[in-house]
């Protein structure tokens, strides 16, 4: 009896043993669940990258027909290319947010299964494979592959311009135009252009600073870029340009000013354009003034002081340092590292004292 009593008990705890194991395994296995991404966010890229994840779902509706210009990156999420590249393909799409919606990034996993069709059709045969397609493309098109493209964001930027231009008809609707200026255009400009400001930036016919800063005020209101070549004479002697790249501001009744800039580069121009006076980003409601005390006082127009420094000096000096240079190092660690700490402990002091 207490044999069979002590076989009974021994297979009793061995079936508790063998439920306690698979409710573990079903445990863990819903945690994975639970916790691992889904197929849709298992790859390169979310959303919150400036970057349009796309599925069979949407692939259609996003490039077919679409009033902007879309870059496309085809990829593998086990391809070490590709992971390499990817923080290059999220820097640009952080560098040229401001061009939407003329011109969107877009990616897509050619890993996950149910995307693998989209990628055949496409002709993907090797990862990474950018493409372009323009603005109102059809069903049948595939793209234009960026062939040799550059690992790096100011040459797939300019790459991008390039096949922007490339339009030969339907011009991305929200895209202003990129091609060079003429004094014709600039003296009849304010009759058919309700703005405050145009900005003309002077530079070398292979310069894209002109284009870049047009695309980055595209959602900007009460301001306009336009590029004017060296060769443009007219324009040059009437301003008496004598460094290109310039930026230039020019008004009515053909007053103008010389942007001041801490350096003569898109970043600079940008920055300044977006905060003058009037400009706001589209759709941004206007401040209210009806119950200021408007200053009708004129002030003559004081001469820009070399031997001062002023405070749009400083504002542009730490923008370029921050956004510009220090986000160029996707690591910073030993002297560099040292280098920063110090650069930060002399901001503090004296932004301490202004």
């Amino acid at each position: 009896m207490a044999r069979r009593c002590s076989r009974a008990t021994s297979r009793f705890t061995e079936n508790i043993e063998i439920h306690l194991s698979e409710l573990l395994i079903s445990t863990g296995l819903l945690c994975l669940c639970l916790f691992l991404p889904s197929t849709a966010e298992a790859g390169l890229y979310t959303a919150s990258d400036q970057i349009l994840v796309l599925t069979p779902e949407d692939v259609d509706s996003i490039l077919i027909n679409s009033t902007a210009a879309i870059v496309v990156e085809f990829y593998a999420s086990w391809c070490g290319h590709c992971i390499a590249f990817s923080p290059i393909y999220k820097s640009l799409a952080r560098d040229i947010k401001e061009w939407k919606p003329a011109v969107d990034l877009a990616a897509i996993d050619c890993a996950v299964e149910e995307n693998r069709k989209i990628c055949i059709d496409f002709g993907i045969r090797g990862y990474p494979t950018i493409k372009f397609f323009h603005a109102y493309s059809t069903s049948d098109s595939t793209g234009q592959a960026f062939k040799g493209f550059p690992r790096e964001v100011r040459g797939l930027r300019q790459n991008v311009i390039d096949r922007l231009e490339a339009h030969e008809e339907h011009w991305p609707p929200a895209c202003p135009p990129l091609e060079p200026t003429s004094q014709a255009e600039i003296d009849s400009f304010f009759e058919t252009n309700n703005v405050e400001h145009l900005a003309l930036i002077f530079e070398d016919s292979d310069s894209y600073v002109g284009r870049e800063v047009t695309l980055d005020l595209l959602q900007y209101d009460n301001v306009a870029v336009r590029r004017v070549l060296r060769s443009e004479e007219g324009l040059v002697a009437k301003l008496g340009v004598t460094e290109f790249p310039s930026c230039y501001l020019y008004y009515p009744g053909g007053n103008f000013t010389r942007l001041q800039v801490q350096n003569e580069a898109r970043t600079f121009y940008s920055y300044a354009l977006q905060r003058l006076p009037g400009v706001l980003r589209s759709g941004m409601p206007r401040p209210v003034t009806s119950d200021l005390h408007t200053n009708n006082t004129e002030e003559p127009w004081r001469t820009f002081n070399r031997s001062r420094v002023y405070m749009a000096d400083l504002e542009s000096v730490l923008h370029y340092s921050l956004r510009v240079e220090l986000a160029a190092h996707p690591i910073i660690k030993g002297e560099a590292l040292s280098a920063l700490k110090r650069y930060v402990s002399v901001l503090t002091k004296v932004t301490g004292h202004i």
